[in-house]
C-alpha cells in the first residue's frame, strides 16, 4: 500500500471541510439545541412552579370553602338555638295567657253560679210562698222558711 500525496491532501482537506462544517453548521444548530434546551428547562421550572402556586391556590380555596361552611353552620345552628328559645319563650306566655284565660273563665262561670244559684234560690222561695199560701190559704202572709233546708233541697236537686 503505498501513500501518495493525494491521499494526504484528501485527508487534510476532509479534516479542514469537517472542521469548517463544524463551525459553520454544526455549531449554529449545537447553539440552537442548546438554547432550546435551556428554555425548555426554564419553562418546565415555571410550570412546575405555576403547578405549586395553582395546588397552594387550591388548598386555600378549599380552607376558605370549609371556613365558610364551618361559619354558616354556625350561624345556622345560633339561629336554630335562638328560634328555640323563642319558641320556648312564646309557649311559655302562651300557656301563662291561656292559664289566665281559664282561671279567668272558671272565676266568671263560678260567679254565674252563684248568681244562678241565688236567682234560683229567691224562685224557690217565692214559689214555695206561691205554693203555701195556695195549699193554706191567702191569710199566711209571713211563713219564715229555713235557709239551711232550702239550700240543703237545692244541692241535693
Amino acid at each position: 500500500m503505498e501513500f501518495n500525496g493525494t491521499f494526504l491532501i484528501a485527508t487534510i482537506s476532509f479534516i479542514i471541510f469537517t472542521l469548517l462544517m463544524n463551525k459553520i453548521l454544526y455549531k449554529p444548530i449545537n447553539d440552537i439545541i442548546e438554547k432550546r434546551s435551556i428554555l425548555l428547562d426554564e419553562n418546565k421550572t415555571k410550570v412546575n412552579t405555576h403547578n405549586q402556586n395553582e395546588k397552594e391556590c387550591i388548598n386555600q380555596h378549599n380552607i376558605s370553602i370549609q371556613k365558610a361552611n364551618q361559619n354558616a353552620n354556625d350561624i345556622i345552628l345560633n339561629g336554630k338555638d335562638k328560634l328555640k328559645s323563642q319558641k320556648n319563650v312564646e309557649i311559655k306566655n302562651k300557656k301563662n295567657e291561656i292559664a289566665n284565660k281559664l282561671t279567668n273563665a272558671k272565676n266568671d262561670l263560678e260567679n254565674q253560679k252563684n248568681d244562678i244559684y241565688n236567682n234560683f234560690r229567691e224562685d224557690v222561695k217565692s214559689l214555695s210562698s206561691y205554693i203555701s199560701k195556695k195549699i193554706l190559704g191567702e191569710n199566711i202572709d209571713n211563713i219564715s222558711f229555713d235557709e239551711n233546708k232550702v239550700d240543703e233541697v237545692m244541692r241535693n236537686v
